[in-house]
């Protein structure tokens, strides 16, 4: 969710700074640049600037990473056979040079600021600094864009900078073509004689990169290598490399291609099916991975390694297949989470499918009876990003002068780094984008090369992207706007983070005059006495006009609490039932918590002797939890299936909420083994006597 963000005075004046560089640009637009940089200024401006520098680095060292927003623009789909060749001196302010081509050399590393930036000369010898946006923290910028690489840059913008530098962006990242010094397209003045090598040197060569670290590098030579390799044997050893250079470079895609290549070859060959193997259970491949590595054991009896992998597979293939997992193993994971962590299980999704709902839009649909607390969906994050090293993506709208803080950003950042890296997910994730115009669709989907519009992916993220909440440390307050809160805030957290107003007829019937200033009258009424009494001890008077403020609310709801969950009201009978218990008014505080659940929608009654039955269990919220863990508390003294059936309500409530209940005894054991100490009388009074009345 986007927030907006404090400036201080000094960042104000940066801002304003970024106005006027925003006026200059609007009123040069379509126009050369009236100040051209010299080659040596470009280079020695680029190698003196720092982030601390940089006019966007506000309030906090921990933004890193910082846009100014631009109107976004489509990706180029042309091919570059089909564009016009363009010079730097061609280029005008603030356009998208339609039609053409410009091929630039980078004269300077890549350097890491708030965006990244090389100089880049054409062949003319003209300078210009490149800014390549949305490239994520891992990516090696030295092999990216080493010292005289060449790039052709597809329909290029020409904008200022921050530091008021023309500058040729480039947002898509398919709209840059890296070529080698002997590619056909590449300009004459440029061109690299191809080396007229055997396919034993380039191999070697190879084999020198990958030792050094440099994929990118060693893929050259291989991909060089096999074009001249004059027989199977070094073809095979050469797509073995390529293969094991993919799987460095997490291209598992890429990897898997050229592992089954080399199985052509010999199709029994014990590093080619093991790199298959590797590729395949990454690519969450699992059944296919199994048959992979069953075949390696089979023909391969004494390699360990495979006997361990099909022991992990296996695993897998029972997660994805039937939803059993090792939950207290995935929580120790996540208290020791740290950017290495790799969290390693199946996605479980067999319940549920996803179609065109009757109502509006896409909708999640069960292929069987479900029931409370039974296990859904258990999927992993596409990507994960840790707000302790990533910060947030600070956005400035200089025309506007508000600067505002997206946590989505560093996740939309990530996305479109692991999909440069998975090609095979641009069409999932653009499934996610419903505005998505069908031509659109078309021209992504005809071409031959990847296309990536990286706008279109942030506004994706930015609704699909959500925080995770860290439930080991405490219990979670994993709650979105609840039903009972003041109309005004309902709405307004509701149009913020979904982006509709709400036309329900709860809140149809809440803008009724008098209705809704009523009820926030009583609920801004609970919250000041609850302010004033703070962590003090709770006198009978506090406690008795809680009780009474809640019996007013009560009688403002016009749905059943089945039909309309009162989370707030339930919160407040939780409070009652702690503040009699502490005041020992036992018969009151016993009622108090036995209602709580009804206000969260439950509906039970009593049978003779044997505990609660249960029709509903009520709104998953972590106060109902609290509410049933101590109606087990209270109850346990009468053991049996009283003390069983509220356990069994707070696990099933705790599993949906968490997505599993191996961490509820860790959260809840000390209060469940204690029985409070209610009088026994009093408890099997209003188990027996009440429950015509609360059913």
């Amino acid at each position: 969710m986007e927030s907006t963000v404090k400036l201080t005075p000094s960042d104000s004046e940066l801002l304003l700074i970024q106005r006027f560089l925003y006026q200059n640009s609007k009123e040069n637009a379509g126009k050369k640049p009236k100040t051209r940089f010299s080659r040596r200024e470009l280079i020695q401006t680029l190698e003196d600037r720092t982030i601390e520098d940089e006019g966007l680095s506000l309030t906090s060292v921990i933004h890193k990473t910082a846009e100014v927003e631009v109107e976004p623009y489509a990706p180029s789909v042309e091919k570059l056979e089909g564009l016009k060749k363009i010079f730097i001196e061609d280029l005008t302010m603030q356009t998208r040079h339609h039609g053409t081509i410009v091929f630039l050399r980078t004269i300077t590393d890549m350097k890491r600021l708030v965006t990244d930036c090389a100089i880049v000369e054409d062949e003319k010898g003209e300078a210009t600094q490149l800014q390549v946006f949305n490239l994520g923290g891992n990516t090696n910028l030295q092999e990216l864009f080493p010292k005289g690489q060449i790039v052709a840059i597809k329909e290029s913008m020409y904008r200022y900078s921050n530091t008021s530098i023309p500058s040729i962006r480039v947002d898509h990242f398919t709209d840059m073509v890296f070529l080698d010094g002997d590619d056909p397209m590449v300009p004459e003045k440029w061109v690299v004689p191809a080396l007229d090598m055997t396919a034993e040197e380039f191999m070697d060569l190879g084999n020198k990169c990958l030792k050094e670290g440099k994929t990118k590098d060693a893929i050259r030579m291989y991909t060089a290598a096999v074009k001249v390799a004059d027989t199977d044997a070094m073809r095979l050893s050469l797509l073995l490399k390529l293969s094991l250079a993919h799987l460095r470079r997490s291209e598992w895609e890429h990897a898997l291609v050229k592992a089954e290549l080399a199985l052509k070859i010999e199709p029994d060959n014990e590093k080619a099916l093991y790199r298959k193997s590797k590729a395949l259970y990454e690519l969450g491949q699992f059944r296919k991975c199994g048959n992979t590595v069953a075949k390696i054991v089979s023909l391969y009896p004494n390699n360990p390694e495979a006997k361990k992998d099909f022991a992990i597979v296996r695993e897998r293939i029972t997660e994805e297949t039937f939803g059993v997992y090792n939950f207290g193993k995935m929580v120790a994971m996540a208290q020791k989470d740290t950017p290495q962590t790799v969290y390693d299980f199946a996605d479980f999704t067999q319940p549920v499918y996803v179609k065109q709902s009757s109502i509006s839009g896409f909708g999640v649909f069960t292929r069987k009876e479900v029931k409370a607390g039974d296990l859904l969906v258990c999927s992993k994050a596409f990507v994960n990003c840790r707000g302790c090293n990533n910060g947030a993506v600070l956005t400035i709208n200089p025309e506007e002068m508000k600067v505002s803080l997206s946590p989505s950003g560093f996740a939309s950042i990530a996305v479109l780094e692991k999909m440069r890296r998975l090609p095979s997910t641009v069409s999932s994730i653009l499934q996610l984008h419903s505005g998505l115009e069908p031509e659109e669709r078309r021209k992504i989907g005809e071409s031959e090369n990847l296309i990536i519009d990286s706008f279109l992916v942030k506004r994706i993220i930015h609704l699909n992207s959500f925080s995770s909440v860290s439930y080991y440390d405490e219990f979670p307050e994993m709650r979105g706007p609840a039903w009972d809160i003041e109309l005004a805030h309902r709405q307004q957290m509701i149009k913020h983070s979904w982006g509709f107003a709400c036309q329900c007829p709860l809140c149809k019937f809440e803008t009724l005059a008098g209705a809704s200033l009523h009820m926030g009258g009583l609920i801004s009424e609970i919250d000041d006495l609850v302010m004033n009494v703070g962590e003090e001890l709770p006198t009978r008077k506090d406690a008795d006009k809680l009780a009474d403020l809640c019996t007013e609310l009560e009688k403002c709801y016009i749905y059943p609490a089945y039909t309309v969950p009162r989370p707030f009201l339930g919160e407040q009978l939780l409070r009652l039932f702690e503040w009699y218990h502490v005041l020992r008014v036992g018969n009151k505080a016993s009622v108090k918590l036995h209602f709580a659940p009804i206000a969260f929608g439950a509906v039970y009654h009593f049978g003779a002797g044997n505990g609660p039955t249960f029709i509903r269990k009520g709104l998953a919220d972590p106060d109902l939890v609290r509410a049933y863990v101590r109606l087990t508390c209270i109850n346990g003294i009468l053991g049996g299936e009283f003390k069983a059936k509220w356990l069994e309500a707070a696990r099933t409530m705790y599993r949906i909420i968490v997505g599993e209940d191996s961490t509820f005894m860790d959260t809840f054991g000390d209060m469940v083994d204690r029985h409070d100490q209610l009088p026994l009388d009093l408890i099997k009074k209003f188990n027996e006597e009440g429950a015509s009345k609360r059913g």
